[in-house]
């Protein structure tokens, strides 16, 4: 099995500072989240802290075209960019991370309900790691600047977030993220 530092996979992923910047701001999310919901677990954080940074690294394979389009993705593109969950945790399990790293990264786009990509999982199939990671990589991501869309404010995305729970989100993860979101608010 290789070996390669954390600071290389995130420099061959990073390479601009709006995808840096996601990556360190759902790391964040996602280990604050982890502790919140009493994950303990040392091996179990560094996964997620892992996970959370090194999660859209299977977009190395995704074209340009793709993830840079201004608007709404064909089918065609959607089903293409479905591939960078699999091709990451492909690239994960190569190298001597944590074990649990590769699963987080293969199922953050699972939902609660069985309906997200790839493998249909639902509930607590989903490793908590992926349940945390999607919550938090979405919030960013609806709280960041987008080739197809400007950000939205705060408040706008956590109540999409809330609006997700039992569906999309683990209704468990959710109320975490809201006394997580509520905390870093009163700060």
């Amino acid at each position: 099995m290789k070996t390669i530092s954390m600071d290389v996979l995130t420099a061959a992923i990073s390479s601009d500072p709006a995808t840096r910047e996601h990556m360190n701001r759902v790391r964040g999310y996602a280990v604050s989240l982890a502790l919140v919901l009493g994950v303990r677990n040392h091996s179990l954080l560094e996964a997620i802290d892992e996970a959370a940074l090194l999660h859209d690294i299977g977009k190395v394979a995704i074209p340009s075209h793709i993830l840079n389009k201004p608007d709404r993705l064909t089918t065609a593109e959607f089903e293409e960019m479905k591939r960078h969950v699999d091709v990451g945790a492909d690239m994960l399990a190569q190298f001597s991370l944590h074990a649990a790293v590769a699963p987080i990264v293969r199922a953050h786009h699972e939902n609660w309900d069985g309906t997200g990509y790839l493998r249909g999982l639902q509930r607590r199939t989903i490793p908590l790691g992926a349940r945390i990671v999607s919550v938090v990589d979405c919030f960013d991501a609806l709280t960041s600047d987008r080739p197809y869309r400007a950000r939205i404010p705060r408040e706008e995305a956590l109540q999409i977030v809330r609006s997700r729970q039992g569906t999309m989100y683990d209704p468990a993860v959710v109320d975490a993220f809201v006394r997580v979101y509520d905390m870093e608010t009163e700060s």
